[in-house]
């Protein structure tokens, strides 16, 4: 829900919203190159924790550049487990990584290998996940799966090392061009119709996935403008940008952007979103008013903008 406060009145319209999914896949080699084992892509479960750190944590969606984790213990991935229940080993070794987008259905993804050496994770591992330091603040976990997606156990031998592909994924609920329509009341009477939209541009998927993730703790006034454009997608930057606080179990982050007194003047037809403070090149998201709001040289308006995300069901 996307909020918008005028003359200590709250209003109610859309927000940017987001799923995010995981993947892994496994590999057990040699030193000489020679690959021992070669498993399938499977899902794993995100967990709340994991939720948590994407509006709490400083690093988002650095986390393919933090640490894969393995273990031993062979319990059902929950939700509410805070990570691996049988820690082993722990790696921020990435050999390869990559990443691009897809239209339809629209998503970004990143993906990164990450590499135990040899020797250095020998067991019978059957859980693993992802963590922003060793076997601590998670992201995910699940465990090892087979061609037909049970649980399996993968033994790693002391002259074998493991890699394993992480890839994650970032949808939007709108796909590129799309739109969603909430309404408001003004001063307690009068409608106000809101249509959020998401940019056409080709790499929009690209600027959500970063402004989403690694900017939830990091939006800054640049970030965000008011325009009396109805289609454009320049504008006046807020006077401020504060992010209130997070409650853990939420799923969304709200910030309250603020223009002085003076600093917009006009009607306002639009809220725009960009990321990296960059007025003009990374628009990705607007929020048009029908009708427009007007504001005179005395006010200040304030918006409290809500983005949320939460697990991505296939």
């Amino acid at each position: 829900m996307h909020f918008i406060r005028r003359r200590n009145e709250k209003i109610y319209g859309v927000c940017d919203k987001g799923f995010v999914a995981c993947t892994f896949q496994a590999q057990k080699f040699r030193n000489d190159g020679t690959v021992t084992y070669q498993g399938p892509v499977f899902s794993n479960l995100i967990l709340d924790v994991g939720l948590d750190l994407l509006a709490t944590g400083p690093y988002g969606f650095t986390i393919l550049q933090d640490f894969l984790n393995v273990g031993t213990d062979s319990t059902a991935p929950a939700i509410d487990q805070t990570g691996l229940l049988a820690y082993l080993a722990s790696s921020d070794s990435v050999y390869s990584s990559i990443s691009g987008y897809n239209t339809n259905p629209a998503y970004r993804w990143r993906q990164a290998t990450i590499e135990f050496a040899v020797g250095s994770c020998t067991g019978n591992l059957t859980e693993l996940g992802l963590s922003h330091s060793p076997n601590t603040d998670y992201f995910n976990r699940q465990l090892f799966k087979d061609e037909a997606g049970a649980p399996t156990t993968i033994t790693v031998l002391s002259d074998e090392g493991l890699r394993v592909t992480v890839t994650l994924y970032f949808y939007s609920n709108l796909a590129p061009g799309g739109s969603e329509i909430g309404s408001f009341l003004l001063n307690g009477t009068d409608t106000i119709d809101v249509t959020r939209e998401l940019t056409t541009n080709t790499n929009w998927l690209s600027q959500w996935f970063y402004s989403n993730i690694v900017a939830l703790t990091e939006m800054g006034t640049g970030m965000v403008r008011l325009s009396d454009s109805a289609t454009g997608f320049s504008g006046t930057t807020a006077s401020s940008v504060t992010p209130l606080s997070y409650t853990a179990g939420n799923f969304y982050q709200d910030w309250e952007a603020i223009w002085n007194a003076g600093r917009f003047v006009g009607d306002a037809a639009s809220l725009m979103m960009d990321i990296d403070n960059k007025a003009s090149e990374y628009e990705f998201s607007a929020f048009r008013f029908n009708p427009v709001i007007p504001v005179t040289n005395v006010e200040e308006i304030k918006f409290t903008i809500r983005r949320a995300w939460g697990r991505y069901a296939a």
